[in-house]
């Protein structure tokens, strides 16, 4: 009964994010994986995939300007956000990042990630496993 119901919500959750596209006033507001994790030329998402290991990271951003970061085996962590920069973590430094067309791209240290906006069946499947 409780996945039913847990199914349900996620269902009503994505309809209305559907009907209204999500915040009318942040087009950046909503939930993102990661599909590149670059460091010094290699693709850390691509490497572990290649060695047959699952490692998904997951990037939240609430219309409040709240958010998280969730990775494979970590606790989540934290995060501020605004029309230009991301903070959190144990430093609050912020991270400059750009938006467009649904992907938010982050860069610091070396390091490039690139977040793709999860959608539809997506978005269905992460609320389902984050319940």
């Amino acid at each position: 009964m409780k996945k039913l119901v847990s199914l349900i919500l996620a269902a009503v959750l994505v309809l209305s994010l559907c009907a209204c596209g999500g915040s009318k006033d942040n087009p950046a507001v909503g939930v993102y994986k990661a599909t590149s994790m670059v460091e010094d030329g290699t693709d850390l998402i691509q490497m572990m995939k290649d060695l047959g290991e699952e490692f998904d990271v997951y990037l939240v951003l609430n219309a409040d300007g709240t958010g998280r970061m969730e990775m494979e085996g970590e606790d989540p962590t934290d995060l501020k956000w605004d029309d230009k920069n991301i903070s959190g973590g144990d430093d609050d430094d912020a991270i400059a990042y750009t938006f467009s067309n649904d992907t938010i791209t982050l860069e610091e240290d070396g390091m490039t990630m690139t977040f793709v906006k999860l959608t539809g069946d997506e978005l269905a499947a992460y609320q389902k496993k984050a319940a």
